[in-house]
Formats: structure tokens, C-alpha cells, sequence
């Protein structure tokens, strides 16, 4: 038997190299497109003087193909277990046994027996499911980039044509702008040029309206041209040309901005961000709070009604009334809930935000506990 060298494509187009042992190259090649591969290149393999060969080891398997077809061979690799993901992953195959080919008959006919290793079988669905889930976030990632990059291009694009409009417009009515206004607008423009390559949209969008505003309020002209017939009607044309392109603007922005909120946003969400355990701890103790807070309400409105229809005896309502346990806790559960719910109003809260309302609450709780006795005299 020789040994031959090979490169070929499996059925999904994947790329495999490899040795397969067979009498001669049409034979090699018969095995190869038996098993489904589109040959690429096969010569007889030649042992470099490195010594590659020796780290190559030969097993015997038998397995079944895509096509349901028990197929028998040689395939060699560095260990048993690489070989046995090679079939599975490169090949498809189903395998039966997988067996060192130098062992004995008695091993042999012991391994066939026994069949695959469970651990090989489990490692290699791990291994196969942790890939699956690594390949299905990066065509999401990989999206959510493409359409950030489209964004930002549109914007760009948008952007230059809107300064490239404004200057020409500025350029019709340079004599007659009050020479400080247009010093600023020039800074504007420049500092707009400057970072239109810049990745913050917002930040862009902000600085262009700005500038739109600035150029289209009257102030930018002095009195005099109001006086004068020509220069009154060019600055009416200006400020009605700067108003246009102002509306077309804004028109681009909000189709932008229509355009990207297509992206999945519960998607992204389940790529990018991480759950954060120190708002779900607080979200369950703000729960807790809020439903002991509303469990103590309905007890004292229970109370309440109970003595008004005689249904609670006096000396119990007395004694639910005198409580300092009661009333404290019913005071801690208020107050904590009072801010959870301002904090659940919150859609993203930054950390600054949660550490100011943690803060309030925890400094509220003070000073209430410290005036207990006077807020609540009658216990």
C-alpha cells in the first residue's frame, strides 16, 4: 500500500488535506470521490527529512457516509481522538470503530467490540456546539457592524453635501453678514470638516444643527440691510435657501435613523450585553420591599375597616396601633419602594444614576430610623 497526499472539498465546500493509503493514485482517487470529496490535488506523499511522517499515526475505521453507505478504510492522524473528529466533522461520517492499525487482532476485534468512546462522542458535541454558538454570533456581530458602517456613511455623505450648499450659499451674501458672525460660522464649518470622519453620529447631529440655527437667525445680518431693497431681498433668499436645507436635513437624519432601528434590537441585546447582577439584586430586594410595603397597606387597611364593623376587638386594634415593630417596618418597606419605583422609570440607568438613588434611599432610611420616635409618637 502507498501513501498519498491530498487536497479535495467536502459537500458543504470546506477545504480538507490529508494522507490516505491505497495501491495506486486511481485508487486513491476512486476512495476519495466515494466518500463524497471533490478532488482538488493528489500526489504520492513524500516523508520530509523532519520527520512528519513519524508524528502521524494510522487507524482502521469503519463508519456510514451521508448517504447512509458503510465505508471502511485508513486514515491517519496525530492521536485517535483527532482522527475521530476528522471523520465527524470534515467528513460526516457516522462512526462505527476507530482502531490503531498497528494493534493486535485480539485488540482489534476488543475495540470493535466497544465501539467509540462516550468521552470522544461527548467531547466532540461539545466542541461542535461551542463552535455553532461562536458561528451564529459572528454573522450577528458581523451585521450589526455592516449596518453601523452604512449608517455612518450615509451620514457622511449627507453631511458633506450639506456644507459643501452652505458655503456656496454663504459665498452669495459674504458682503453683506456682520463680519464677526461670519468668522463663527467659518469655525463651525471648519470644526465640522474637521470631524466629519468622526464615529458619533449624535455628536455630528447636534454641532450641524447648531450651525443650521446659527446661520438662519436674522441677527447674523446688521439693520442696514433691511433698509436697502437688494441686500434685503438676497438675505431673504438665503435664510429661505438655509431653511430648506435645514427641512432636507433633518428629512435624512430621521430616514437614518427609521433605517437603523430595524436592526433587532432584543438580538443585539443577546450578543453584546451582559446581564448585570448587581441590578438584578437590587430589582429583587426593591420586589421584596415593594411587596411587603403593600402587604403592611392592606393590614392597617384591614385594621381600619375592622374596627369601624367591630370585627377587631379594641385591645387588638390598641395594640397594632402602639407598635413600633409594625409602623418601622411598614416606614423601611415605603420608603425603599418609593425609590425602586423611581429607579424602575429609569431605561438605562448609568452607574452615577444608581449610585445617587442608592444613596437618597440609604440617607432617607437614616434620617426617618433616627426620627422614628418623633414622626411616629403615638407607638
Amino acid at each position: 500500500m502507498e501513501k498519498f497526499s491530498f487536497e479535495a472539498l467536502n459537500r458543504n465546500g470546506k477545504n480538507l488535506s490529508g494522507v490516505i493509503a491505497a495501491e495506486s493514485v486511481s485508487s486513491a482517487r476512486e476512495k476519495l470521490k466515494k466518500n463524497g470529496l471533490a478532488i482538488l490535488s493528489i500526489r504520492q506523499f513524500e516523508c520530509d527529512s523532519g520527520g512528519d511522517d513519524d508524528s502521524l499515526k494510522s487507524f482502521e475505521f469503519e463508519a456510514v457516509n451521508p448517504d447512509g453507505i458503510v465505508r471502511r478504510g485508513i486514515i491517519e492522524s496525530a492521536t485517535i481522538f483527532d482522527a475521530y473528529q476528522k471523520l465527524r466533522s470534515d467528513f460526516k461520517f457516522e462512526v462505527n470503530y476507530l482502531v490503531p492499525k498497528n494493534a493486535t487482532f485480539a485488540e482489534k476485534s476488543a475495540l470493535k467490540k466497544k465501539g467509540i468512546d462516550p468521552e470522544f462522542k461527548a467531547a466532540f458535541e461539545f466542541e461542535r456546539a461551542r463552535m455553532a454558538k461562536k458561528n451564529a454570533i459572528r454573522p450577528t456581530v458581523e451585521s450589526i457592524r455592516e449596518k453601523r458602517e452604512k449608517e455612518m456613511e450615509f451620514f457622511r455623505t449627507r453631511l458633506e453635501s450639506l456644507l459643501g450648499k452652505l458655503q456656496l450659499a454663504l459665498g452669495k451674501v459674504s458682503t453683506i453678514i456682520r463680519p464677526k458672525k461670519r468668522h463663527e460660522i467659518n469655525e463651525e464649518i471648519n470644526l465640522l470638516a474637521r470631524l466629519r470622519r468622526s464615529n458619533s453620529i449624535e455628536h455630528l447631529e447636534a454641532l450641524s444643527k447648531k450651525l443650521l440655527d446659527q446661520v438662519v437667525d436674522p441677527k447674523i445680518f446688521p439693520d442696514s440691510v433691511a433698509l436697502d431693497p437688494k441686500s434685503d431681498e438676497e438675505r431673504r433668499k438665503f435664510r429661505a435657501d438655509v431653511i430648506a436645507l435645514r427641512k432636507k436635513f433633518n428629512i435624512d437624519f430621521n430616514a437614518l435613523q427609521a433605517q437603523f432601528s430595524k436592526i433587532n434590537v432584543k438580538k443585539i441585546g443577546r450578543v453584546v450585553v451582559k446581564i448585570n447582577p448587581i441590578r438584578q439584586i437590587f430589582d429583587f430586594f426593591g420586589q421584596m420591599n415593594l411587596f411587603l410595603f403593600a402587604c403592611l397597606a392592606f393590614f392597617w387597611i384591614f385594621v381600619a375597616v375592622g374596627i369601624g364593623f367591630d370585627f377587631v376587638s379594641p385591645e387588638k386594634s390598641k395594640f397594632y396601633f402602639h407598635s413600633a415593630v409594625m409602623w418601622y417596618f411598614t416606614m423601611f418597606s415605603g420608603v425603599v419602594a418609593v425609590f425602586f419605583a423611581i429607579f424602575s422609570k429609569i431605561a438605562h440607568p448609568t452607574w452615577k444614576k444608581s449610585v445617587a438613588i442608592a444613596t437618597a434611599t440609604i440617607f432617607t432610611l437614616a434620617i426617618v430610623s433616627f426620627e422614628f420616635p418623633a414622626i411616629f409618637f403615638w407607638t
